[in-house]
């Protein structure tokens, strides 16, 4: 949902006629899968896995 949203720059009314789904189902599969890929980098940073930029 994520690629399709932001890497395709597609709308919110596109993904939901290409998948079949509702705009809301849309907004909440962005908004889950953003919150974890938050919490994925803040856990990765906080591991010390991810190299700083100079």
């Amino acid at each position: 949902m994520l690629a399709l949203r932001y890497y395709l720059d597609l709308s919110e009314a596109d993904i939901a006629d290409t998948l079949g789904i509702s705009r809301g189902a849309v907004k909440s599969h962005a908004s889950r899968g953003a919150a974890a890929l938050r919490t994925h980098l803040a856990g990765s940073a906080a591991a010390g896995t991810t190299e700083e930029r100079r």
